[in-house]
């Protein structure tokens, strides 16, 4: 019988194929159709109707499903970014430049906001007995004034911020407030691994289930407070007394932490790209908080007034400093004109003095001083005296050297010192090298006074034709 079918196949082959085709003629017609219309649509494709064409598939697909369509793009977005970047850096740099310039700027203003604001409180609270206490308990604790300040006047401050994973107890991210020291908390990693094996011995001792776990625990003169989710938990070390808002703000991060960053979260093995990182940092930022005591915001009008009231003072000392100095000034150069129009005067009287001859004058610094250099004949005026009169003994410095002068008046001073001529003998000045004398004499004197006068260095000739004999 086998036999028999086999020997039959191939007009059954045939009939089977005279029945496929009676059955599906029109529809494999209609296939071959529909093939030959989509090959003829293809060749009519240029590469100008899909560029046409694009801009509105995308507006559609952004349409349907923003999400997914990003979802899809970002990768070949990403990738040309970062080509375009090690192509050519300065594209990105024009572009965000724009961005960075304002943001910095914004940073470093904030910076400078909480500096002065901090400089400000050490100020005002220096000026109190409650600053000079601070100021001691600086010394002893070693601590910095400023750093005393703020401790004696918080209220709370959140100080540390750690999200740990729940499962693993790795750290994801640890940040510190800006107003607190980086060294404050040796390891940060220890820590997160402390914060998670407390949560686990609670759970253990107490036969909680996984979603239980210690929300706050105190530690020296901080506290941790502990806000848990799916994938992580956030523990904020807190100085002082934090209000109950606080906790509601870290339950809000934590919801949007694990809605923008649960896949980060749930996959975490220890490490985050930097984008992902600076993302969760500037998400857990905002938890950061700190408040004043009342009683200082109470004294705050009171301490800027004083502080105002030291600072009028000390501008009006400064502008009385420095207009008594401008008076000092002006003063001084009046005076100093004076002086120097003295010794002009005095330095003229000498130059015209007989028997005196300057050879160097020279007046220097402020006050002025009058340095003068010349020769002196014995019999010429004392200059000392003559500065004297003149008012400007302290302003004067004089040195003479000896000399005999030919001045007249100095050679009649030297025929009267030699001769002694009575009271009745005038003697005068009758021309260069010439003395006339006049009155009356005796014989004697006449004769002595004749032989002397040869000896008096100047004098050439003595006229006594008008002295008459007693």
């Amino acid at each position: 019988m086998s036999g028999k079918t086999t020997k039959d196949s191939p007009s059954l082959t045939s009939d089977l194929s005279e029945l496929k085709e009676l059955l599906f003629k029109k529809q494999q017609a209609a296939i071959e159709q529909k093939i030959l219309q989509a090959e003829e649509e293809a060749s009519r494709i240029t590469p100008e109707k899909i560029a046409d064409a694009l801009p509105g598939a995308f507006d559609l697909n952004l349409k349907k499903n923003p999400q997914y369509f990003g979802k899809k793009l970002k990768p070949t977005i990403e990738l040309a970014m970062e080509e375009s970047v090690r192509e050519n850096p300065g594209i990105i740099t024009d572009i965000i430049f724009p961005i960075i310039g304002p943001a910095i700027r914004r940073s470093v203003s904030e910076t400078f906001r909480k500096m002065v604001q901090n400089t400000n409180r050490v100020v005002e609270e220096s000026m109190s007995f409650k600053g000079l206490k601070w100021r001691a308990e600086s010394i002893l604790t070693g601590k910095s004034y400023s750093e005393i300040v703020l401790l004696n006047s918080l209220v709370y401050r959140v100080e540390h911020l750690f999200l740990v994973h729940k499962d693993t107890g790795l750290l994801i991210e640890h940040i510190v407030n800006p107003n607190v020291s980086s060294d404050s908390v040796s390891d940060s990693d220890m820590v997160s691994s402390m914060f998670s094996a407390i949560q686990d011995f609670a759970r253990d001792a107490f036969q909680e289930d996984n979603h239980a776990g210690i929300r706050s625990l105190a530690v020296g003169e901080t506290t941790v407070w502990v806000e848990r989710g799916p994938h992580a938990f956030l523990a904020a070390v807190i100085r002082g007394e934090a209000p109950s808002s606080l906790r509601g703000k870290m339950q809000l991060l934590m919801e949007k932490l694990h809605k923008e960053q649960n896949n980060a979260m749930r996959s975490f093995q220890g490490d985050l790209d930097e984008r992902k990182k600076q993302e969760i940092i500037e998400t857990l930022d905002d938890c950061f908080e700190e408040q004043y005591s009342t009683e200082e915001k109470t004294d705050q009008e009171s301490k800027k007034k004083k502080l105002k009231l030291v600072q009028y003072a000390l501008l009006a000392l400064a502008i009385g400093a420095l207009g008594f100095f401008f008076w000092q000034q002006i003063a001084g150069s009046r005076a100093n004109k004076e002086i120097a129009k003295k010794l002009t005067n005095f330095e003229r009287i000498l130059a015209r003095e007989p028997g005196i001859a300057l050879t160097s004058s020279k007046t220097i610094g402020k006050p002025p001083k009058l340095h003068l250099r010349g020769l002196k004949d014995p019999l010429a005026a004392n200059a000392l005296k003559l500065a004297e009169r003149s008012g400007v003994t302290e302003h004067v410095d004089m040195s003479f050297a000896d000399y005999l002068s030919a001045d007249m008046e100095i050679v009649r001073r030297r025929f009267s010192q030699k001769t002694n001529p009575p009271g009745s003998v005038k003697v005068f000045v009758s021309g260069r090298g010439v003395l006339k004398l006049s009155g009356k004499a005796t014989r004697d004197w006449k004769k002595t006074a004749s032989a002397a006068a040869v000896g008096v260095p100047g004098l050439n000739e003595v006229n006594m034709s008008e002295v008459r004999s007693n």
